[in-house]
């Protein structure tokens, strides 16, 4: 016997030179964990140097090579490894103790590899690189989850890309001559209905596109090149009342789900930065929306625009850096995020 753990369960943890975990709960029934080579969701080795439980029940076991974490819900092993290519890797392979301090983190002493810090509420354990199985591109934009809680993600240039949460497996789904493909492989945003299992797209000179989560076929919307329109640039994408209001290269558009009709939200309205960047619908009913030099508020009950323009000399004015994001908090206030005034 190397070690001795004592678990949130009264249960006691005997780890091993060569015969891997045994674990002892108060009726004094006992269940031993060992490596098996077929096996990679079982123990790495069975020379056992330490066990911990972080703060979600969940068991980390120091091994010769690796550490590893046993999931109560699956009692399956991940084994986590030190790799030169990887910064946020272990610093050493070899594990020699484990301790939890009070703020949840993990302090993993190793050998010849100093101390590593892991916490597993914050800490990021999977990592998903642009390639051939994997994402399509480099460049993430929106991420959504979807009733069956598998990931759809949007990419700057290798077009929509599909994460089976069960199989870690991805489909790429990419613009081709086919008009049942997605029109442009650069989306810029995504919103989820729910109700007929489709995804709206707003798309780089794509214009808009329905992308059926059953069959797997986009429908696409073209807008006329006019001004007063808008054009086949969406930037944003957001819903309220059946109508998907998208923030195009020049102006706002109001797009009807159920006619497939499309119109202007303010006539004669053209935005002089050429940029619609970010929108949000607030609880009050209001659409915001931001330009590289103001932000507007558009009341959908009143249809009354307000503007909110850079003033240093104004008391509360808003930064001269145009806003990437709007949020509302659950006291109604309006928070935005800029590209360079906090």
């Amino acid at each position: 016997v190397i070690c001795l753990y004592q678990d949130s369960k009264s249960s006691i943890w005997v780890g091993t030179l060569e015969n891997g975990i045994y674990r002892i709960n108060t009726n004094k029934e006992i269940v031993n964990y060992i490596h098996n080579e077929s096996d990679k969701e079982t123990l790495s080795n069975n020379y056992i140097r330490t066990i911990c439980e972080d703060n979600f029940g969940n068991y980390w076991i120091g091994t010769s090579s690796g550490l590893n974490k046993l999931d109560s819900k699956t009692n399956k092993f991940t084994n986590y490894t030190h790799l030169e290519t990887d910064a946020n890797s272990i610093s050493n392979s070899s594990i020699w103790s484990i301790i939890k301090d009070h703020q949840g983190t993990l302090w993993i002493g190793t050998f010849y590899g100093g101390v590593s810090l892991y916490n597993p509420e914050y800490s990021l354990s999977e990592y998903y690189n642009a390639s051939s199985k994997e994402l399509s591109y480099s460049i993430v934009g929106k991420i959504i989850e979807d009733d069956s809680h598998n990931l759809w993600i949007a990419t700057d240039g290798g077009g929509l890309n599909h994460l089976d949460r069960n199989s870690r497996t991805f489909a790429h789904y990419t613009h081709q001559p086919n008009a049942n493909t997605i029109p442009s492989n650069i989306i810029k945003d995504i919103w989820f209905d729910n109700i007929n299992n489709h995804l709206w797209l707003g798309t780089h000179l794509g214009g808009l596109c329905r992308f059926d989560i059953r069959s797997k076929e986009a429908k696409r919307y073209n807008f006329p090149k006019n001004p007063g329109i808008g054009n086949n640039d969406i930037r944003s994408v957001v819903h309220y009342n059946n109508k998907l209001y998208l923030g195009t290269r020049n102006s706002v558009i109001v797009f009807d789900i159920k006619t497939e009709m499309a119109k202007p939200l303010i006539e004669d309205f053209v935005s002089e930065s050429s940029q619609i960047w970010n929108m949000m619908i607030d609880s009050k009913e209001r659409l915001w929306f931001s330009t590289s030099f103001a932000i507007f508020c558009y009341d959908l009950k009143s249809a009354k625009l307000k503007r909110y323009t850079y003033n240093q000399e104004q008391l509360g004015y808003i930064g001269e850096n145009y806003q990437n994001t709007f949020f509302e908090d659950k006291n109604k206030n309006i928070w935005l995020g800029s590209a360079g005034s906090g």
